[in-house]
């Protein structure tokens, strides 16, 4: 909005050079109300610099047409300068006023042209007549009516001028304020300027921390993909070694199954062997009796080498052979039953030395099995005992590194989106100040650089912006030196 400013009346005050007074040293009444009009606009000037501007619509008029529209007839009523200047003035009167001076007292054109009428009517030899004196009389009402008019017309301007005047400075006021706006706005402009370098700068670093961050995050991620890949292979091994555990534990409880079935054979075998024992026995016995056998056998082949001598002795008598053979069949039959019965005594003893000799190996055997039985489970025991321990030592540390993980990533998830959040308000609440910035202001001040209130609120969003985008880059900071 433009102010339009009109052309101002003739001043009051002029310089005692350009302009006719009595006393150049007294004061009239219309500068001491135009000292108080000063003082006034002084005064307004500073409530307005103290006050809020306001708008204010004001239009100018000019009161003073040139010339005049009833100047015309002055030209016919009053006497012409040129034929009063013919009368020459004494020299200490002042000199006659220039009427093609552009400003010029009504004051003291009256005042000199009264004194040049009497200075003429005084050096006149004869007295004026009625008419003459008449139309002087009317002449000198004509000047006072003349006179009021300017006077109140003087009175409007100076009332006029003297408004103007404390708008002026008020305005001149409003002006300076405004070219130090225009300084301010300048300056505003720099550092809005250099805060968009920095806001770019800050959003190059941001997204390049970002992008840091998610490369973190995606490594973590492999991480974390990696040891949930170990621990499947780790929990599959864990699920082998149990199965394995399990069919060791089977193969344990049939190899304690075939302990106490060998025990129990081994029992047997005692049994047997006591028996064998006690067969031995008999056979030592036996072998006695075989031994008493054969001394009845060697004292029976005695008796038959002397019954064969006898024989011998007998064969000479014949009605002893009946008996002799008798004898002899009895005795051969004897034998033989010896014999068969010693033959069948040392077959079962041979048997019973095979036997306990099968049973003894088969003792060692099973005692060697059962040795081995114990070894093999002992060694089996403590293998799964240490390799159970060392897989719940990994399973229990992989479980809490995989934890320790996994909360480290809900966290670093959490202030990411945090952060994503952050970012996209101050990108919404820049492109809201953008459109802001660039939309046409309607509501503006009287002069066109003092600034809206919109510009003072983009000035304090951009200060609150960049205080935001400094906590974010720190906060980033931060993340990045606690990784």
């Amino acid at each position: 909005m433009s102010v339009r400013r009109a052309v101002s009346c003739p001043e009051m005050k002029k310089d005692a050079a350009g302009a006719f007074t009595l006393d150049p040293c007294s004061t009239t009444l219309d500068e001491t109300e135009e000292e108080q009009e000063e003082a006034e606009g002084a005064s307004i000037l500073i409530k307005s610099t103290l006050a809020p501007v306001k708008e204010i619509l004001d239009c100018g008029t000019q009161t003073e047409d040139q010339p005049m529209v009833y100047e015309h007839m002055f030209l016919s009523v009053f006497p012409v300068w040129e034929q009063i200047q013919l009368h020459s003035a004494p020299p200490d009167l002042n000199p006659a006023p220039t009427f093609q001076e552009p400003m010029f007292s009504p004051r003291t054109a009256l005042e000199s042209y009264v004194a040049a009428t009497i200075r003429n009517l005084n050096e006149r030899r004869s007295k004026p007549d009625y008419l003459e004196i008449k139309t002087l009389k009317d002449q000198v009402e004509l000047l006072m009516y003349q006179l009021q008019f300017e006077r109140h017309r003087r009175e409007v301007h100076a009332e006029r001028n003297r408004r103007l005047l404390g708008k002026s400075r008020a305005n001149r006021a409003l002006e300076e304020h405004n070219s130090a706006l225009r300084d301010q706005i300048i300056l505003m402009h720099k550092d809005i300027e250099t805060l968009h370098v920095e806001m770019e700068m800050n959003k190059g670093e941001s997204k390049q921390q970002c992008d840091n961050l998610q490369h973190d995050v995606n490594y973590w991620k492999d991480q974390s993909n990696a040891i949930q890949k170990k621990l499947k292979e780790t929990d599959n091994d864990n699920a082998l070694l149990r199965k394995e555990l399990d069919e060791q534990r089977n193969l344990f409880s049939n190899l304690a199954k075939k302990f106490a079935l060998a025990q129990s054979q081994i029992f047997d075998m005692d049994n047997t062997v006591q028996d064998t024992k006690i067969a031995a026995s008999s056979s030592s016995e036996l072998k006695g009796e075989i031994a008493r056998l054969q001394h009845h056998l060697i004292s029976a082949g005695e008796l038959e080498m002397r019954l064969r001598s006898s024989l011998n002795t007998l064969n000479l008598n014949c009605h002893k052979d009946m008996e002799a053979i008798l004898g002899n069949m009895a005795y051969t039959f004897s034998l033989s039953g010896l014999k068969a019965e010693l033959k069948n005594r040392t077959s079962a003893c041979h048997a019973l030395k095979a036997k306990v000799t099968e049973v003894e190996k088969a003792l060692k055997k099973e005692e060697n099995l059962c040795l081995e039985g114990h070894k093999l489970a002992k060694r089996i025991e403590e293998t799964n005992k240490t390799k159970l321990e060392e897989l719940a030592k990994n399973s229990e540390e992989l479980k809490q590194t995989v934890a320790a993980k996994e909360e480290e990533m809900l966290s670093k998830n959490a202030t990411i989106q945090k952060l994503e959040k952050q970012l996209e308000k101050l990108l919404s609440s820049k492109d809201k100040e953008d459109k802001a910035s660039t939309a046409p202001e309607t509501s503006r001040s009287l002069e066109p650089g003092i600034p809206s209130s919109s510009d003072h609120l983009s000035v304090a969003a951009g200060g609150v912006r960049l205080q935001n985008l400094q906590n974010l880059v720190q906060s980033f900071e931060d993340l990045h030196g606690s990784q």
